[in-house]
């Protein structure tokens, strides 16, 4: 199936992206703030920025809960509603509390998270929706309720 080798493809992708950009970082500065400068392209609103980029993460979970029937299982609407209620806040709410709200963003970063934001969606949606057949049962186990409490925290 073409979602299998997606996500297969995708999956180490993100881990070998994510240490790049690890390493990466150590010597340039991610260009928005405070070391926003010229030379990195087109520039958008800020909050109109973080609206945009974190919109994908938002959505295409929602997507592979609906393509993968989701709502059959307990476990996966309640991985949904976490997964929802962070990237809820940080696309909607986030962006009208930040302080640097009305400074500008490059493009190309807002085009780099819209690509991390729909992989990590996608990889995390299809793991959670259709290969990872979580039972009801599940609802039991105290590394849930440990793991919610975690998130709650944070």
């Amino acid at each position: 199936m073409v979602l299998d080798y997606l996500y297969h493809i995708l999956l180490p992708a993100e881990f070998i992206l994510a240490v790049l950009v690890f390493i990466l970082l150590f010597y340039i500065n991610a260009p928005y703030g405070r070391f926003l400068k010229k030379g990195w392209g087109p520039v958008l609103p800020a909050r109109l920025a973080w609206i945009i980029q974190e919109l994908p993460a938002f959505l295409v979970i929602l997507l592979c809960f609906i393509a993968f029937e989701g709502w059959h299982n307990p476990v996966s609407w309640l991985f949904l509603l976490v997964w929802e209620m962070h990237y809820f806040h940080r696309t909607f709410i986030y962006p009208f509390r930040m302080s640097s709200g009305k400074k500008h963003y490059p493009a190309l970063l807002v085009l780099f998270a819209i690509i991390f934001n729909t992989m990590n969606g996608f990889i995390n949606g299809y793991f959670l929706f259709h290969l990872a057949q979580r039972q009801s049962e599940w609802l039991r186990e105290p590394q849930l309720y440990a793991g919610l409490m975690v998130f709650l925290v944070g």
